[in-house]
């Protein structure tokens, strides 16, 4: 094994940039970059206590203060009942009142310095709740507008989407009934967290930092779920809409992610895939009631992790024709350029390695690479970028065997592509939206049982007790065996 700097033996939690390492395989046409943050957030003194003997200091990691817009499909068919696992189960539950309990565990996760906001859509979309500080007061009021929420019509995903962005970019509310009355409210929540704020001033409570008017330094996040396909279409299609309003719009302004989420088998999950994609963040299939609060558990988690936003990866090398030849592996979204390739990332969260996978027309014998990483601490005024370089000096031995980490990397990314193929490959129905091909084309299952071979042949034996390459790849094995292969079954 043979990188270009070796990492360090564990995190430096005092380290507040990213770190940077290479590894090419012996051929020199496959690189893996590996993107390190720091382990977690610095703590914060948030009081002191005195006591007779000595004094004490109570410490706490700090945070980014986030905004949330809870984006909830309120159509007919979200009053239906919720399926569970098993066949003969049954809560008397609806998909809404389901959707309800995910909401509520997450406004009762957030601080007062957080903020959150509710739209639901059917024909129209509605601001239920703007931006509103999660006190207890706007805890109270969140949950009461959440618990509001009945079903109603048809599913205007794009107005809810819409509305959504409108919030957090600070733009002015489409023309749908009952604006007015939002802006009143908007202005009504505004003096509530004023007044709120000189209360707490008032009694000697210090405001957790940054404060809370500091938007340069929140994180926002929409979270977007529907059970069906959208009924009212915009008239250039979802995505070309999507692209075109985050076109419009200041860079700084358009720093939120867009998480979709997917309930039950009547998606259209193309569509939220792609939006997701385009909106840094991640798509979620919840196939029953069961999976609901995982998948926002773990989106609100990950929100909550993160180090910086605005991530993205630069990696340039001289010979034009090589730019042109560069693969990334796996789904990435990438700016290709006369010098290389750029790779949007999106967020970084504290102690998770962004790891991509690039391959080469010529080995590194020929041409060396720079790969350059930039991204924007949340609590940071200015970017921290780190730049490295990989050239022959670099390589293993030819005989070598290839460094696992790269080697799982690219099993790993070679699965993502195949998800991907897989989704872009559902059928269109008579509306537009895109639904699943029954059955599965045959091909689709082999592609799957052939990489899990190939994974299996490549790390052979028991998988390790210890966390490593291996063990991540036999886990990766034994869940395309399992629930991938019994996911597109006939």
């Amino acid at each position: 094994m043979v990188t270009l700097d070796a990492p360090p033996p564990a995190y430096d939690e005092s380290l507040p940039q990213i770190d940077l390492t290479l590894t090419a395989d012996p051929s020199g046409k496959d690189v893996l970059i590996t993107v390190k943050p720091p382990a977690a957030p610095t703590a914060a003194v948030l009081k002191k206590e005195k006591d007779e003997k000595e004094e004490k200091e109570e410490l706490k990691a700090k945070r980014a203060p986030v905004d949330f817009v809870l984006t909830i499909d309120v159509s007919g068919s979200m009053a239906e009942e919720a399926p569970v696992p098993g066949k003969n189960e049954s809560t008397g539950l609806s998909v809404l009142d389901v959707v309800k309990h995910a909401a509520n565990t997450i406004i009762t996760t957030m601080k007062p310095e957080d903020r959150i906001a509710i739209v639901s859509f059917t024909g129209t979309a509605k601001v239920v709740l703007p931006l509103t500080h999660t006190t207890e007061e706007g805890k109270s009021k969140a949950l009461k507008e959440v618990e509001a929420l009945t079903p109603l019509d048809s599913t205007n995903l794009w107005d809810g989407l819409k509305q959504s962005m409108n919030i957090l970019t600070g733009a002015p509310p489409s023309s749908n009934p009952g604006s007015p009355g939002r802006a009143i409210a908007s202005l009504a929540a505004a003096g509530s967290a004023i007044a709120a704020g000189i209360a707490n001033l008032a009694v000697g409570t210090s405001l957790p930092r940054p404060q809370y008017g500091d938007s340069k330094h929140r994180l926002s996040s929409i979270f977007l779920l529907t059970d069906g396909l959208p009924n009212v279409e915009p008239p250039r299609g979802h995505i070309p809409m999507l692209k075109l309003y985050l076109e419009s719009q200041p860079k700084d302004k358009t720093k939120f992610t867009i998480n979709t989420f997917g309930f039950g088998y009547s998606l259209d999950s193309k569509l939220l895939n792609e939006i997701a994609k385009i909106g840094n963040g991640h798509f979620g299939f919840i196939p029953d009631s069961g999976m609901v609060g995982t998948n926002f558990v773990h989106a609100v988690a990950n929100t909550y992790a993160t180090y910086a936003e605005g991530l993205f990866v630069d990696i340039e090398v001289d010979d034009n024709k090589v730019a042109k030849g560069m693969e990334v592996l796996g789904s990435f979204e990438v700016n290709k350029a006369s010098w290389g390739v750029q790779i949007p990332l999106g967020q970084l969260q504290y102690g998770q390695t962004r790891d991509i996978v690039v391959r080469l027309p010529k080995s590194l014998s020929k041409v060396p690479v720079t790969v350059s990483a930039r991204c924007r601490p949340w609590d940071s005024d200015d970017e921290v970028k780190t730049t490295r370089v990989i050239s022959d000096a670099h390589l293993p031995p030819s005989e070598s065997a290839t460094d696992p980490g790269l080697l799982y990397q690219n099993f790993r990314l070679d699965f993502v592509s195949a998800v991907h193929k897989e989704i872009a490959s559902s059928g269109s129905n008579s509306r537009g939206g895109y639904v699943r091909q029954y059955p599965v084309p045959s091909n689709a299952a082999t592609a799957f049982k052939d990489l899990e071979s190939h994974i299996r042949a490549a790390f052979p034996g028991e998988k390790p007790a210890d966390p490593s390459a291996a063990s991540d790849a036999l886990d990766l094995a034994e869940d395309i065996s399992g629930q991938v292969l019994l996911g597109i079954a006939d």
